[in-house]
């Protein structure tokens, strides 16, 4: 997996988008957009991720795409690695913007696998 797609929503226009982050070869720190709710559906290079990046996870998370790990070259030090990174995208009036979260992975990954589940389903029974 050296890509990732995900649906991301406007905070202000409410217009769904598909949006597809990293890759491999020459653009790892691109990010395209299908307007596909438009009348002419068109493809749009936005706002690059604050890093090369490929072999993350992600997951959609209320409106926006949680990005999750990877491997990477890392402004800090300007090495490949694996990324402890998680980073959210969100955009307002069809402005994406990149958040770097505080949290980090305790234990850096990259190829895993990523998913969101319902908060009832860690429900424990007393």
């Amino acid at each position: 997996m050296a890509a990732t797609a995900g649906l991301l929503v406007d905070h202000k226009t409410n217009e769904t988008v598909l949006v597809v982050v990293g890759g491999r070869g020459v653009r790892l720190d691109s990010i395209e957009v299908l307007r596909f709710q438009q009348p002419e559906p068109t493809w749009i290079l936005i706002s690059n991720l604050p890093f090369p990046i490929m072999s993350h996870s992600m997951v959609e998370f209320g409106n926006d795409l949680i990005v999750i790990g990877g491997y990477g070259r890392f402004e800090d030090d300007g090495q490949d690695g694996t990324s402890p990174y998680i980073l959210r995208l969100f955009c307002i009036d069809g402005r994406c913007e990149w958040e770097t979260l505080e949290q980090r992975l305790k234990f850096p990954r990259f190829d895993a696998i990523a998913l969101k589940t319902p908060h009832d389903f860690f429900a424990v029974s007393k």
